[in-house]
């Protein structure tokens, strides 16, 4: 017996793979990163494109999957040694994955076990072995995942790696602190405090473990070491952060100094029942982090360097609030803040960087001040902070260590979404310690003044798609320039392009003397009174940062007496008033009521724009009046009223969600609408010119005609070529989500259904009831996120909107939804189609299930003839099939996916298909695992189909004849059925034509109308159907064309009644073909044509390739000579399609040229016929390019009568050894023909006749028809 041997593999604290504890070295550094990932999710099988992509993001697809097989190859060398009883590497065609129940030890696997949930009453019992697991899993952490790897030229990868090692960072230190808290609450304080050591160890700035190992420190009797390591602490925070200790840390070293146990031991947390320990469950969210260092000089007192912190740090507490920050850190000269966390904002990384340069502005004595910025993911494990000091916030915290006192620094994340409204200076690339690749840093030098994304851009992308609207605008201000005052109302959802039609309104009138007003909205002024007014007259008045308010105020009053006509000596106070401004002295008051006040202040910038006007016509431009704050509504309510008659055009912009507060009558509406596909596809292109036009397709399938939507989608796929969501546009749709409240629960609930889902569905999944449901969906209806269409079925309006909901949420709640749904579908009492069913069931980690769905989605495709969607559902269920354990049950599920891949690839790419082969080899190689498995029959089926054109029909005949012999073995009727017309089919190429019609008669008794759908399933078409077709055609060359006529008229019925569209087809391109031979071209037209629709429709090649024939010979028989270069056309496609067919359309293009005069290209082309007829084994139509030879000789020159001659000899050999006698009749009249002109009449005579006289039927076709005329003309000229 073969030893066993044990493979291990460790990555917390770096990375060691070891067989039988001796290193194994791994040739290629992305080996080990390949081998991590997988490691993460064992089972999980992982798309082969999808991890070329990841590791190689910069190569072409083809290049990185050689270099993925390079790694997997040596990979596999090294961990699926022979001596181990399950190899743990998995590879196949499409994916990879490692096998969980391989012989492979991982300590991620065994460190991430869940621990035990603590009673509600803690007993010995159950504290004993809870206590031991836990430490047997905290053992397992000795260090961070893959430590000190990185990839710095795979950001994908840098970027799952952060995410992996922060989750299990966290659950470390969640395990750490519950078992050093379990032990303190028993009293062991010496058995709690290595866990706190090893905590404060791991996260060394965190001042709760701190006070944790300080306290356990003194109540064990260790007062010494719980003040050193609070000086230590005090160091690392100072050293690292900038930073002093919080008051509470510096009240608990008080205490220990002062030896009070008992106090000490009152710090302690309470006791109580704690949760079970979980996984922590990575929730990603983009924050942009500003972290604010106030440093004091070293040599100061605590004390006193805690008080001069105070008042600083309550003024930073205010600016940043200011900028919507959330304040997160806020002690010991440090103050660390998120912006887009917890409500998203989608100008959240502008607001950071105006925070920090506001908080450079402001000067502190005593203190120096260094801020850092960085945007990243967060990750969440529960109710806490996520990231509270992980590695996005730790990176803002180290950035600020680059800069000089009173400077920011910004990552280049954060810069690459502010970049325009701000001047930056890089940096460089720089090392952070910690921060494993260099980053590109930057300094903030100032805000540029740019207001929108518009003015931040570099350069502007042309507009496109706005013609009509532009046109309406222009018309308004024609009709304002003539003293009538006009105001529209841009209606637009997020991104749809208000602002970039205003800006070209502004370009366009630019040239034209005119006064121009823009008043501007922001969602974090919603509630200051009157803002875009007051922003509008500091930018008139120049006010500088640094001005004292007595200056702004004098030049205040200075405007007012230059610019306004007005003398009331209430203006400037006023003003100032709404500006914040304290006033003079000499300036009183006004003495009138608040409210009079306040109507006199709106009085006061309405005359100012009117006063404009009466010089110059105006154009007033408000946008992004949802974010309005409500007097600056009240303003432009009454505004609205006014009515004057004075050149001003009023351009207001808004959202859908707007509720104007003037009468709508007195505003023209203008909706912006999506783009059209065209449209978008040209913004698309103007963006990046040369992108590929099946990425253009996918950008405009998922930017559902938003042009912001397509740009930055655009934009991430020229730089990265992934589908992720931009960051540009992840604050966006996450503050769509965040403003939904209590629906943003249904928005995701809603995404993992799809982009659109039924009322019905989400009713019996949503844990609210139907009116509370009902509430919601018309909120996000509201809101635009959703809408309705017929029968109960609500859409996303954007697919990136469902991306971002989807995305929003965590693995392990998607996969708890997609099996919630997939339940519900299948208890719905619906027909449910079981791709959809399969989806959710595969993304809900319910792999047997969702397999046994593929397969069912496959064999149903197949019956509707939807070839091409049956190949990719079974080709999703065998990428599936993978994450299974290999054995018995896994083969047989595999064969079934085999076969019925096989069938639809050869429905979908022709019989010839290297896809259907390949899965036919495939099932036969499990069925022979399995001794008489009647899996084994379909598989060789499947082989046989394509034989003729990978190996010829000798070999064809075998198969066919080995399957006739397993169909006797087995007494199966529809093996013995499908046996024999496999013989039958191969003869018939081979020109045995009599023993063809036996075997196709034998068929036709043993065919069973109710076995159709399993002739469908398994072999992919009706065999009713099929035998009848071949027997027209057999029946035709044996020269008996009323009965294959006849033939072909019951396929054609049959087909028609059983509904299956591949037979149909089938059934009208052998009917069209025969109609060729027949010389019918109408009728072959006809057929043709149907064909040619049916095919279209379902996407059949080789019937596409026979109904192009038969309507091009059908044209060239009339004399149309341009037919010839679709029949060529057909030659070439016919030879991907089944090579083994070819002969099929070179014989009636041979024709074609012959009859069109083209006799040399005829005779190159009946060359080829020959010479692949004689190669593949075909000679069913042999004689007939004998004839058709001997033909274009004689069309050359005369002097070829002996040539041709032989040739028709030839074709009568031929003809009369396969009793080929429609063939036999068209050779007798060629060389009839010919005698005749050499005055050989009698010869001709009696050849002609003995053919003629044989046939029995079919006296009116054209074939019989013309050697009655022949015959008719030798007897007259004989007599």
């Amino acid at each position: 017996m073969i030893p066993s041997h044990r493979l291990s593999l460790r990555l917390l604290g770096g990375f060691e793979l070891n067989l039988d504890a001796r290193p194994c070295k791994l040739v290629y550094e992305k080996g080990r990163a390949l081998l991590a990932y997988l490691a993460a999710e064992p089972g999980r099988a992982h798309s082969r494109a999808f991890l070329a992509a990841m590791l190689w993001p910069d190569l072409e697809h083809d290049a990185a999957l050689s270099n993925l097989r390079l790694v997997l190859h040596n990979l596999r060398q090294v961990i699926n040694t022979g001596n181990l009883v399950t190899p743990p590497l998995q590879i196949d065609r499409e994916s990879v994955r490692l096998d969980p129940a391989a012989d492979l030890e991982i300590d991620t696997r065994e460190f991430t076990a869940p621990a035990l949930a603590c009673p509600a009453t803690p007993c010995a019992e159950h504290c004993g072995p809870c206590l031991i697991r836990m430490e047997t899993l905290a053992d397992r952490y000795q260090g961070e995942f893959m430590a000190g790897f990185t990839l710095p030229e795979c950001p994908g990868y840098e970027e799952w790696l952060q995410v992996h090692r922060e989750a299990l960072h966290v659950r470390a230190l969640s395990l750490l602190a519950r078992l050093s808290e379990c032990h303190e609450r028993a009293g062991a304080y010496g058995k709690a405090l290595p866990f706190a050591r090893r905590f404060l160890g791991l996260e060394p700035w965190d001042e709760e473990g701190l006070r944790r190992a300080m306290r356990l420190y003194a109540l064990n009797g260790q007062r010494a070491s719980a003040l050193g390591a609070y000086e230590t602490c005090c160091l690392t925070l100072k050293r690292e952060l900038g930073i002093l200790p919080s008051e509470e840390t510096i009240a608990l070293a008080d205490l220990i100094r002062q030896g009070e146990p008992s106090s000490v031991a009152d710090c302690e947390l309470d006791p109580g029942p704690e949760k079970a320990l979980p996984l922590p469950v990575a929730e990603r969210r983009q924050v942009t982090v500003l972290y604010c260092e106030l440093a004091t000089d070293e040599a100061k007192d605590l004390d006193e360097a805690l008080a001069l912190l105070r008042s600083p740090q309550a003024h930073c507490k205010e600016i940043i609030s200011s900028f919507s920050g959330y304040l997160v850190r806020f002690h010991g000269g440090s103050v660390l803040a998120y912006f887009g966390y917890p409500q998203a904002s989608e100008y959240a990384a502008r607001q950071a960087v105006q925070a920090a340069l506001a908080l450079t502005r402001r000067a502190f004595t005593g203190l120096e001040l260094r801020v850092g910025v960085h945007t990243g993911v967060v990750i969440s494990g529960g109710p806490q902070v996520p990231d509270a000091i992980g590695a996005t916030s730790g990176l803002a915290i180290r950035l600020r260590q680059l800069v000089e006192p009173g400077e920011v620094a910004i990552s280049g994340a954060t810069q690459h979404l502010v970049a325009g409204y701000f001047e930056c200076m890089s940096l460089g690339l720089r090392q952070l310690r910690g921060i494993q690749r260099p980053l590109e840093v930057f300094r903030v030098m100032q805000e540029s003044g740019a207001r929108d994304r518009l003015e931040a851009s570099a350069t502007l992308t042309p507009l496109v798609g706005r013609k009509k609207e532009m046109a309406a605008l222009l018309s308004e201000w024609k009709e304002a320039g003539h003293g009538v005052q006009r105001i529209v109302l841009l209606r637009g959802e997020a991104g749809i392009g208000k602002s970039r039609l205003i800006q070209t309104l502004k370009e366009t009138l630019s040239k034209k003397d005119i006064e121009v007003r823009e008043l501007r909205c922001f969602p974090e002024h919603s509630h200051s009174p009157f803002h875009p007014l007051t922003a509008l007259f500091e930018l008139k008045l120049t006010f500088l940062s640094d001005e004292t308010p007595e200056a702004r105020f004098d030049k205040l009053a200075e405007y007012v007496e230059t610019h306004f006509a007005s003398k009331d000596r209430d203006v400037v106070p006023l003003l100032a008033t709404m500006l914040s401004l304290p006033l003079r002295a000499s300036c009183l008051k006004p003495d009138s009521s608040p409210q009079q006040q306040r109507e006199k202040t709106m009085a006061i910038p309405l005359d100012r724009l009117y006063s404009l006007a009466a010089k110059k016509p105006l154009l007033l431009l408000v946008e992004d009046l949802h974010w309005a704050d409500p007097s600056t509504l009240e303003f432009l309510k009454l505004f609205v009223a006014q009515q004057r008659m004075a050149p001003i055009l009023a351009v207001f912009t808004a959202r859908p969600m707007f509720e104007p507060p003037w009468q709508e009558s007195l505003v023209r509406t203008l909706p912006l609408n999506s783009l059209d596909q065209n449209e978008t596809a040209m913004l698309i292109t103007c963006v990046e010119p040369g992108i590929a036009p099946a990425m253009v397709l996918r950008i405009v399938e998922r930017a559902d005609g938003i042009p912001l939507f397509a740009e930055e989608l655009t934009r991430e796929v020229a730089v990265n070529d992934q589908s992720a969501i931009p960051t540009t546009l992840q604050d966006l749709l996450a503050t769509r989500l965040d403003a939904l409240g209590a629906a943003k629960i249904i928005a995701q609930l809603a995404s993992v259904a799809g982009r659109e889902f039924s009322f019905d569905l989400l009713r019996r999944i949503s844990p609210f009831d139907d009116a509370t449901l009902e509430q919601m969906l018309h909120q996000l209806q509201a809101a635009g996120l959703l809408q309705s269409t017929t029968g109960g079925v609500f859409k996303f309006r954007h697919a990136l909107i469902r991306d971002g909901a989807y995305q929003s949420q965590t693995r392990a709640e998607r996969e708890a939804a997609h099996r919630r749904i997939a339940d519900a579908l299948e208890t719905g009492g619906s027909n449910v189609r079981p791709e959809i069913l399969a989806q959710h069931r595969a993304a809900g980690g319910q792999i047997r299930q969702a397999i046994a769905c593929w397969t069912d989605a496959g064999k149903l495709a197949s019956q509707h003839s939807a070839s091409s969607e049956a190949v990719t559902h079974f080709r999703s269920g065998l990428t599936l099939l993978q994450s299974l354990a290999p054995g018995p049950d896994r083969d047989r599920q595999e064969l079934i996916l085999q076969i019925g891949l096989g069938s639809a690839a050869t429905s979908a790419q022709g019989y010839a298909s290297a896809q259907g082969a390949q899965a036919y080899a495939r099932a036969m190689t499990l069925a022979s695992r399995h001794e008489s498995d009647p899996a084994m029959f379909p598989a060789i089926w499947g082989l046989w189909a394509s034989a003729s054109s990978r190996a010829g029909y000798a070999a064809a005949l075998d198969l066919a004849q080995q399957l006739l012999r397993m169909a006797s073995q087995s007494g199966d009727p529809v093996e013995k059925e499908q046996g024999h017309f496999a013989v039958a089919n191969t003869l018939y190429w081979q020109g045995e034509f009599v023993t063809a019609l036996e075997h196709l008669e034998r068929a036709r008794e043993l065919y069973q109308p109710d076995q159709q759908t399993r002739h469908i399933a398994d072999f992919g078409e009706d065999a009713g159907v099929t035998s009848k077709s071949y027997t027209s055609w057999v029946l035709w060359f044996l020269g008996f064309p009323e009965q294959a006529l006849k033939a072909s008229a019951q396929a054609l019925a049959l087909a028609r009644q059983i509904g299956h569209p591949f037979s149909l087809a089938y059934a009208l391109i052998f009917a069209a073909i025969l109609n060729c031979r027949l010389r019918r071209p109408e009728a072959s037209l006809a057929l043709a044509q149907e064909a040619l629709n049916l095919a279209s429709r379902h996407g059949f090649p080789l019937w596409l390739i026979g109904a192009t024939l038969a309507r091009g010979w059908a044209d060239a028989m009339q004399g149309q000579r341009q037919s010839v270069e679709s029949m060529q056309q057909c030659v070439e496609a016919t030879r991907e399609a089944m090579g083994g067919v070819t002969l099929v359309v070179l014989e009636p293009l041979v024709e074609a040229y012959a009859v069109l005069g083209r006799f040399d290209t005829a005779l190159s082309v009946s060359g080829e016929a020959f010479a692949l007829g004689d190669e593949i084994g075909d000679h069913h139509i042999e004689a007939e390019l004998h004839r058709l030879k001997g033909e274009s000789l004689l069309g050359l020159a005369d002097s070829n009568d002996e040539a041709a001659e032989a040739c028709f000899y030839q074709a009568l050999t031929v003809s009369r050894r396969q009793q080929a006698k429609s063939l036999e009749l068209r050779a007798a009249m060629s060389l009839a023909r010919l005698w005749q002109r050499q005055g050989k009449r009698d010869e001709a005579q009696r050849l002609l006749e003995e053919v003629y006289y044989w046939f029995t039927e079919g006296f009116d076709t054209p074939d019989l028809l013309k050697a009655r005329e022949l015959l008719d003309s030798l007897v007259g000229i004989t007599s």
